[in-house]
């Protein structure tokens, strides 16, 4: 009795594991409802000779935007161009952010658009860069996704002493410093690629008519030339390199009451024991473009830093360029 009850057991056993199998053969394999994104960041590297390190990675963030614009994937990094994030499938819009301040926060698109760079954020060897895609994810896939700076730069190229007169070519021409005013401190996350570069009237203002230490900017409005004496019929040409948000004002002023007003590169020199101002007015800034400035000195220029130098004391060429790849885009100014 006993032995047939065995039997009759393992007979039992032997055809469920048999139906088992047979049904974990037909049923299909579950399809993954998330999918593995690999994203790799493409950004324009300097080429000028002497360049600060200022296309350098040191955080990447990715943010993906999907369905009810509700944040379902993020993931941040360090000193590196390359992460991989395992994200829900289906329409996605993915951000991509280098350098910028952690977005931890941001749960909805909405959160992540109310959020501002301010100008502080950046520094000349980490400099806030973004870049966007939009895709629908099905599988695990690769994107690459351009970035730009949200900065432009503004490079002193060469100051040269070009006196007219004889007894001013007999002072001392002593370069002291070389920063902007009047910068802008803003920028929107999701704006920095709006068509033509065409951004928001700034509400942050830095170095407003001055440099301002209390502005704490300092790090990418202001640079020092140390004294440096320049003999009459010589350049100094020692590239410096500045940083502001892009200014999109068109209409200038120099008006004691402050408003909205064009970027000024501003070289102090002393001629002889007496101080003066070289406000090179920049024109209309855009991003992740490059001014480069050579300024020839004639004669003394201005008392205020605001109020451009006129035409016989000095003169100024500007060049646009962009500063991905050092290609020219504009004219010279």
């Amino acid at each position: 009795m006993k032995l047939r009850f065995a039997f009759a057991a393992a007979v039992a056993a032997s055809v469920l594991a048999s139906c088992s199998k047979t049904v974990d053969e037909e049923m299909p394999q579950q399809e993954k409802e998330t999918a593995r994104l690999n994203v790799n960041i493409a950004y324009g590297h300097t080429k000028a000779t002497g360049t600060p390190v200022d296309d350098k990675i040191t955080s990447l963030q990715v943010l993906s935007f999907g369905t009810g614009d509700l944040l379902d994937g993020y993931v941040s990094v360090t000193n590196t161009n390359e992460v991989s994030l395992d994200i829900p499938k289906g329409p996605k819009l993915i951000h991509a952010l280098v350098n910028a301040p952690a977005m931890t926060d941001c749960s909805t698109y909405a959160d992540f658009k109310a959020r501002i760079s301010d100008l502080k954020h950046n520094n000349p060897k980490a400099m806030v860069m973004e870049g966007w895609d939009g895709e629908t994810v099905e599988k695990d896939f690769t994107v690459t996704i351009p970035v730009k700076r949200f900065a432009s730069r503004i490079t002193l190229v060469s100051v040269k002493n070009d006196m007219g007169y004889e007894y001013l070519r007999n002072k001392t021409f002593k370069l002291m410093r070389a920063y902007l005013i009047n910068v802008p401190g803003d920028m929107e996350f999701t704006g920095a690629f709006k068509e033509e570069n065409k951004r928001p009237a700034p509400k942050v203002w830095y170095n407003k008519r001055a440099y301002r230490d209390s502005d704490n900017v300092g790090q990418v409005t202001l640079s020092d030339m140390s004294g440096t004496v320049v003999p009459y019929g010589e350049s100094y040409s020692v590239p410096h390199y500045l940083y502001s948000y892009a200014n999109p004002t068109e209409q200038d002023s120099s008006s004691e009451t402050w408003c909205a007003r064009r970027t000024r590169l501003v070289v102090e020199a002393n001629i002889g024991d007496k101080l003066y101002y070289y406000p090179v007015t920049l024109p209309i800034l855009k991003q992740n473009t490059e001014y480069l400035v050579n300024l020839t000195v004639t004669q003394p220029g201005s008392t205020d830093p605001d109020i451009p130098y006129t035409e016989y004391s000095a003169a100024a060429t500007i060049e646009v360029v962009e500063w991905a790849d050092g290609d020219d885009i504009n004219a010279t100014i």
